[in-house]
């Protein structure tokens, strides 16, 4: 089977083309699901890769049907010293950690959703868990 490669945070994810699930994630078929692909575990503490609290992240996923692939980097502000981010450790825990992602996929609407222009396309959801700031144009 043809394999579609991620590049997410310097780790590589294979995604087969075909839906087929793996680890925790299933293949759903429903047209606003995402499968969970998690990092490794391992690869993912020896190089730092991982939420404010020490949990392993990953990605939100979903095959298109059309050769392009949209990178969504999830929003949540950021903490820029020991404390703003033990403030922040308090008040939106869950902005530094991996523990409430649900591993079974994530169900998205909006922009996601089968009506939208972008629907067809290749969905990488990069979920927020480390409080640094990405930006781009």
């Amino acid at each position: 089977a043809r394999m579609l490669a991620l590049c997410v945070l310097g780790f590589v994810v294979s995604v087969p083309s075909a839906p087929v699930g793996r680890g925790v994630g299933k293949v759903h078929n429903s047209d606003t699901h995402l499968d969970w692909w998690g990092f490794d575990e391992h690869l993912a503490v020896q190089h730092g890769a991982v939420c404010n609290d020490g949990t392993v992240g990953g990605v939100y996923f979903r095959k298109g049907d059309l050769n392009n692939t949209l990178v969504y980097f999830e929003g949540g502000w950021a903490c820029y010293d020991k404390g703003t981010c033990a403030d922040r450790n308090r008040t939106a825990n869950a902005l530094m950690s991996s523990n409430t992602w649900d591993r079974s996929g994530k169900s998205l609407g909006g922009m996601f959703s089968s009506d939208s222009p972008l629907y067809r396309w290749n969905l990488v959801y990069v979920p927020y868990c480390t409080s640094d700031s990405w930006t781009g144009d």
